[in-house]
């Protein structure tokens, strides 16, 4: 996704997509383009909420994990369209 300014649900679903196969702490930093202190903070409420789990010093994306990637995926889906919508309706009314 790159260095932009983003809402918690899209660091989440940087860091739930960058730990499907596993990853170590340092590689979700790199991966979700966070600094280690914001990471650590979001891996720990993950973990507890059952999102991530830790196997071997590695941390892996649980189904509930996976589950929420594609919520995340569909409110993007549905983000996008409601912008283009609303770009239309402004297109179209006239500026009173």
């Amino acid at each position: 996704m790159g260095i932009s300014k983003r809402n918690k649900y899209e660091i989440i679903y940087d860091i739930l997509v960058a730990c499907v196969g596993g990853s170590k702490k340092s590689w979700i930093s790199r991966r979700a383009y966070l600094s280690t202190r914001v990471s650590k903070k979001y891996i720990d409420v993950l973990v507890r909420s059952g999102l991530l789990e830790v196997r071997d010093g590695m941390y892996f994306t649980t189904n509930a994990g996976i589950e929420l990637i594609n919520i995340i995926d569909a409110w993007r889906d549905a983000k996008k369209k409601t912008e283009e919508l609303s770009i239309k309706l402004a297109a179209m009314i006239p500026h009173v």
